[in-house]
C-alpha cells in the first residue's frame, strides 16, 4: 500500500506540474511541468518573482490526500473520520497556506481564514482562469491547486490502495492533467531533458499499472497502462516544440468596464488645492528625476480627456485585463536603453481612486499584502494599472522594471512620427487649430499619414506654448484660471489676451494640437519632482502634474512638457501684454449665454474637473459594493442555493409527471394512472402499501394510516357520497378508509368492468383523487410532508 500511495503522489504532482508556471516558477516547476507537455508546463520568460508558491501548495495537498486515503484502507478510520479530515484540510490547512494574510501572528487560523478559504475554494478557479500568470496568492488563487491536489490525490489513493481497482487510479491523474492543461499557460515550451523526464515517468506509470498483482484481470490493466503511457509519452514529445495552445484564459477573460469612470485629469485641481502640502505618495529607489505616472488618457470627447473606447487592436475598455504580479509589455515599447530599477511605493492619505502609481516600464508589482493584488488590472497599451477596489492609505507595493533613458533633443528632433490609430478628438476649439497652424509650417499641417519631422513639430509646440503662456493655478491671490480642460475652457484660454493656465490646460492643448498635425498624442497625469535628489521621495499634492506624450519612431512615447515655469506668473497685465509683441490668434468673446467652462458635468466619461467637479462614482461604488456582497453571499451560500435548486427541480419534475398522468392516454388509462399516483404518494409518505395486493387492500392500508387527518381534510366529496361501494348512509365526514374504498372501486370498474369510460368520468375521478392526495399529506407533520413531496422513491 505504501508503494501504491507513493506512486500516486508522484504521478499526481507530475500531473499538476502544468500549474507551476501559473503561480510562478519554482525549483521543481520546470521538471514537473515537463511530464505532460499537453499539461502546459514550462516557465514564464523574463520573470523571476514568487518562487515556490506551487511547491508550497501542491506537495502538502497531494500528501494530505494520500495519507487520508491510506488511513481509510487501514480499517481503523471510518468514512466519517476521513470526511472530517478532508474538511479540516480543505477549510483550515489549505486557506492557512493559500491566504497567509488572514492568520493571526502569521501562524494561527482565524474566522477570516475560514471565510476566505470557503470563498476562494470556488473563486480561485475563476481567478486562475482570468488572471495573466503568474498569479501568486492574489485573491486566494492558491486554493485552486490545493483543492485539485487534495481531492484528486485522495480519490486516486483510495482506488490504488484498494488493490482490485488500482487501474482506475489513472482516471483522477488524467483529470489532474486535463485541469493543468486547461488552467495552465498558453506557451507550452520544454527542453530536451524535460522530454526525457516525461517519458521516464510515463514508463514508470505503465510498469506500476501493468504489475497489479492484486487485480482480478491483467488484460484490462495492461490496456489502460499502455494507453496512459502512450498519452504521457506523446505529450512529453510534443512538449519539446514551441507552441501556443488554447487555454481557459483565452475564452474566459472578463473585461473591466470603465465607461462610467471619471476622467483622472478632472481631479487634478482638487488634489492641488485640498492636498497641496499633504504627502500623497512616498517612493524609495527611483532614479533622480524619474516621473511617476497615475493615468494615461488618449481620447478627447469635447469635455474631458479619458481612456478611449478602443485601442489599435480594436479592443474596447476590455484592454484592461486582470493580471497577477507580472504586468504585460506596454505598447510602443522599444529597444531604447534603460536601467533596471526596483522601487518601493507607499500610498498616503488623500490619494484615492483606482489608478495605481507606477514608474518607468514596469514589469512586475509585488504587494506587501498578497490580498491587495486580487483586483489588479493592467493595460498594455498605456502601461498603466488600477485596483478594482481603489487605493487605500498605507498600501505598500514594490515595482520592478526598466527606466528608459531620456532621448537627446537632437535625436528627438530627427525622429519621425509613429503611425497609430486613435480615437478622433471631438469639438476641438478653432483657436487651438489656429495656434497649431501658426506654429507648424504650411507643409506640415496635413493630418494624413505619419510625419517625417514629427519630433521637431512636437518640440516646437511645447516650446511655443511655454513661451506665450503664463502659469496660474487660479488660487487665492493668483491670476484667475478656472479648472477644466475641455472645449469651453480651452476656447476661453486661447481667446483672451493672456494665455493663462496650469499643466492641466497646457497638456490638453498640446495633445489636441499634435493631433491636428497628424501626431499620435496622449495626456499623462502623475507626479514630477525633477530637482529633488535621489533617495526617498515624498510627493505632495503640489507635485501633481500633467504632460503630453507623442509617439516617435525608434523612441516610443516621448514626454513633452508644454507648461510654462511656475515662476512665470502674470502680475501687470499691460506690461506683460507689451512684452509679447507677437499677437496670439483669438476669437471674439463668447456670448454671455454660453457657459465659460465645460458645460457637461457628469460622472460618466468625466467631469469638468477640479475642486468644483461633482463627486463622481458614488452610486457606482455603492452598486459595486452591493454586487460584491451579493456575489459573496452567492458563493459562500452555494451549498444552500444548490440544495434549493435541487428541491425545486424535484418538485417541478413531480408536478410535470402528475400533469402528464392526468392528461395523457384514454380516460381508462388516466384513471388507472391516477390510482398509481396515489399509491406512490402513500409509499413516499412511509405508508406500508402492499405491492401485490388489490386496490381495496391498498385503500384500506392508506385509509388506516391517514385516519388522523383533520376532519376538514377528510370530508367526503359529493361524488363519493352514496356512490356504489360506500357504506349506506355515509355521513358527510366519512372515514378515510371508506372514502378511499370508493376510489378503489371506481378504479376497479374502469379496469375490469368492460364498459366504456368517458372523459367526464376521468375528470371526476381526478378531482376526487386530488382531495384524497391532500388528505394523505394533511395526516403528516410539516417536516414529514416536505420529505414526502421531495421523495424520489419509485
Amino acid at each position: 500500500m505504501a508503494t501504491d500511495l507513493a506512486m500516486v503522489a508522484a504521478l499526481m504532482l507530475v500531473a499538476l506540474g502544468g500549474l507551476a508556471p501559473v503561480y510562478g516558477p519554482s525549483a521543481v516547476g520546470g521538471v514537473a511541468g515537463a511530464v505532460g507537455g499537453f499539461a502546459g508546463g514550462g516557465s514564464v520568460p523574463g520573470f523571476s518573482g514568487i518562487p515556490g508558491v506551487w511547491l508550497m501548495l501542491a506537495v502538502p495537498a497531494v500528501v494530505s490526500g494520500c495519507v487520508i486515503a491510506g488511513c481509510g484502507v487501514l480499517r481503523r478510520v471510518g468514512p466519517a473520520v476521513q470526511m472530517a479530515l478532508l474538511a479540516m484540510a480543505q477549510t483550515i490547512v489549505g486557506p492557512a497556506l493559500a491566504c497567509p494574510w488572514t492568520l493571526a501572528w502569521g501562524v494561527l487560523p482565524t474566522p477570516e481564514t475560514l471565510a476566505t478559504g470557503l470563498h476562494a475554494t470556488v473563486a480561485s478557479f475563476k481567478a486562475v482562469a482570468a488572471i495573466d500568470p503568474p498569479v501568486g496568492l492574489a485573491g486566494g488563487a492558491g486554493m485552486a491547486v490545493w483543492t485539485l491536489g487534495l481531492w484528486l490525490a485522495f480519490l486516486a489513493g483510495t482506488l490504488a490502495a484498494a488493490g482490485q481497482f488500482r487501474a482506475w487510479a489513472a482516471a483522477p491523474i488524467a483529470v489532474a492533467c486535463a485541469a493543468s492543461a486547461l488552467l495552465g499557460v498558453a506557451d507550452a515550451t520544454h527542453r530536451p531533458w524535460q522530454v526525457v523526464v516525461g517519458i521516464l515517468l510515463a514508463a514508470a506509470m505503465a510498469w506500476w499499472l501493468a504489475h497489479a498483482k492484486r487485480s482480478r484481470s491483467h488484460g484490462p490493466v495492461r490496456t489502460v497502462a499502455l494507453l496512459a503511457a502512450g498519452a504521457l509519452a506523446a505529450g512529453a514529445v510534443c512538449g519539446g516544440v514551441d507552441a501556443h495552445r488554447r487555454v481557459a484564459r483565452d475564452w474566459y477573460d472578463p473585461p473591466l468596464v470603465l465607461e462610467e469612470s471619471t476622467s483622472p485629469l478632472s481631479g487634478m485641481r482638487g488634489l492641488l488645492r485640498r492636498h497641496g502640502d499633504d504627502v500623497l505618495l512616498t517612493v524609495s529607489g527611483l532614479p533622480q528625476g524619474a516621473p511617476v505616472r497615475l493615468a494615461v488618457m488618449d481620447a478627447f470627447d469635447g469635455n474631458v480627456w479619458n481612456l478611449s473606447a478602443s485601442d489599435a487592436a480594436g479592443q474596447g475598455t476590455s484592454r484592461f485585463r486582470r493580471v497577477g504580479a507580472r504586468l504585460p509589455d506596454g505598447a510602443g515599447a522599444t529597444d531604447v536603453g534603460g536601467k533596471p530599477f526596483s522601487a518601493r511605493f507607499v500610498v498616503g492619505t488623500g490619494l484615492d481612486g483606482p489608478w495605481l502609481p507606477l514608474a518607468g516600464m514596469a514589469r512586475s508589482v509585488i504587494f506587501e499584502q498578497s490580498d491587495d493584488a486580487s483586483g489588479l488590472y493592467a493595460d498594455a497599451g498605456t502601461g498603466t494599472a488600477l485596483l478594482e477596489d481603489g487605493l487605500r492609505p498605507g498600501l505598500v507595493y514594490t515595482v520592478s522594471g526598466v527606466m528608459p533613458e531620456i532621448p537627446a533633443e537632437a535625436r528627438v528632433k530627427e525622429a519621425a512620427a509613429t503611425r497609430m490609430d486613435h480615437a478622433e478628438p471631438r469639438q476641438v476649439p478653432d483657436a487651438v487649430r489656429e495656434f497649431a497652424a501658426m506654429v507648424a509650417p504650411a507643409g506640415s499641417r496635413s493630418r494624413d499619414g505619419p510625419k517625417a519631422d514629427g519630433g521637431r513639430l512636437a518640440q516646437q509646440l511645447a516650446q511655443r506654448l511655454a513661451e506665450v503662456g503664463w502659469f496660474s493655478h487660479g488660487g487665492q491671490g493668483e491670476h484667475p484660471s478656472p479648472p477644466g480642460h475641455g472645449h469651453h475652457r480651452l476656447k476661453r484660454m486661447f481667446s483672451q489676451t493672456l494665455v493663462v493656465g496650469d499643466s492641466e490646460q497646457y497638456a490638453s492643448a498640446m495633445a489636441l494640437m499634435a493631433r491636428e498635425l497628424g501626431l499620435a498624442s496622449r495626456v499623462v497625469l502623475g507626479f514630477r519632482a525633477p530637482d529633488r535628489p535621489p533617495g526617498t521621495l515624498r510627493f505632495t499634492g503640489g507635485d501633481v502634474r500633467a504632460w503630453t506624450e507623442v509617439a516617435l519612431d525608434g523612441l516610443g512615447w516621448v514626454a513633452f512638457d508644454p507648461t510654462p515655469d511656475e515662476s512665470k506668473r502674470p502680475e501687470d497685465e499691460q506690461a506683460l501684454a507689451a512684452a509679447d509683441p507677437e499677437p496670439v490668434p483669438h476669437q471674439p468673446p463668447p456670448p454671455l449665454a454660453e457657459p465659460l467652462e465645460d458645460e457637461v458635468r457628469r460622472t460618466g466619461a468625466g467631469a469638468s474637473g477640479g475642486e468644483r467637479a461633482e463627486p463622481a462614482g458614488a452610486s457606482a461604488r455603492t452598486g459595486a459594493a452591493l454586487w460584491r456582497l451579493a456575489r459573496t453571499v452567492a458563493v459562500v451560500g452555494a451549498p444552500l442555493w444548490l440544495a434549493v435548486l435541487a428541491m425545486a427541480a424535484i418538485l417541478v419534475a413531480k408536478a410535470l409527471a402528475l400533469a402528464r398522468a392526468r392528461r395523457q392516454g384514454s380516460p381508462r388509462e388516466r384513471i388507472l394512472a391516477g390510482w398509481r399516483c396515489l399509491v406512490r404518494l402513500a409509499r413516499h409518505s412511509g405508508i406500508a402499501v402492499p405491492a401485490h395486493g388489490t386496490r381495496t387492500m391498498q385503500a384500506a392500508a392508506i385509509g388506516q394510516a391517514t385516519a388522523g387527518a383533520p376532519a376538514a381534510q377528510r370530508e367526503a366529496p359529493e361524488s363519493l357520497a352514496g356512490a356504489p361501494g360506500s357504506p349506506a348512509g355515509t355521513p358527510a365526514q366519512a372515514s378515510a378508509a371508506a372514502e378511499l374504498a370508493v376510489l378503489a372501486r371506481r378504479a376497479d370498474e374502469a379496469a375490469f368492468a368492460g364498459r366504456p369510460v368517458g372523459p367526464l368520468q376521468a375528470l371526476r375521478f381526478w378531482t376526487d383523487l386530488d382531495q384524497a392526495r391532500a388528505m394523505v399529506l394533511a395526516a403528516q407533520r410539516p417536516l414529514r410532508r416536505w420529505r414526502t413531496r421531495l421523495s424520489c422513491r419509485r
